[in-house]
């Protein structure tokens, strides 16, 4: 599942993921709208 997540001025986008060795992780993409947040 994936967050959308609004800084001051740009909307980062954060996954969880399972890593190869079981551990969770997350990864942030940043965008500078949120229309490009929610399509990325």
């Amino acid at each position: 599942m994936a967050s959308i997540i609004k800084g001051k001025k740009a909307y980062s986008v954060v996954y969880n993921y399972i890593d190869e060795n079981g551990d969770t992780k997350q990864k942030w993409e940043t965008w500078h709208t949120h229309k490009e947040a929610l399509r990325g």
